[in-house]
């Protein structure tokens, strides 16, 4: 860990940020995370694929490439609302702030890690294309003979 936070964005009009967070859009969301870590050595913010691009940071950085799992890997904690991002950072064992209605918020830290193996098991949407998370993961089924 290099001692940063990265923020998974969400689309600014998502029904589970405008029902199931506080906040009315991505930049509130900004400006509260850049608020919980007024320490932190560097705040990465990263727009989603089909959200805008156009955010601005007062301390942090809005970072648009590379992909998500190398930066999760190199972050000290990922901090994010709803984001199927938090279970990929979890799963690579980064610790994880969910801030919205997210599994890994609403469920006893005792259970995190059923919860991650339930969602390992989930068909998730990435980029149009549904793919299990064990396959972003590049993960096979143990086969013995």
């Amino acid at each position: 860990p290099d001692g940063t936070v990265l923020v998974p964005l969400q689309i600014h009009n998502d029904s589970q940020i405008l029902f199931h967070t506080p906040y009315r859009g991505m930049n509130e969301v900004i400006e509260h995370i850049e608020t919980l870590y007024p320490r932190a050595e560097k705040i990465i913010f990263r727009p989603h694929p089909r959200g805008s691009k156009n955010r601005v940071a007062r301390r942090g950085t809005v970072e648009t490439g590379g992909e998500f799992l190398d930066a999760a890997r190199r972050a000290s904690v990922v901090v994010g609302l709803t984001s199927t991002c938090l279970f990929e950072a979890a799963v690579l064992g980064v610790p994880v702030v969910a801030l919205g209605d997210h599994p890994l918020r609403t469920h006893h830290p005792a259970r995190h890690e059923a919860v991650l193996a339930g969602a390992l098991a989930l068909c998730v949407p990435r980029g149009g294309n549904p793919i299990t998370v064990t396959e972003r993961f590049r993960l096979r089924p143990i086969v013995t003979s």
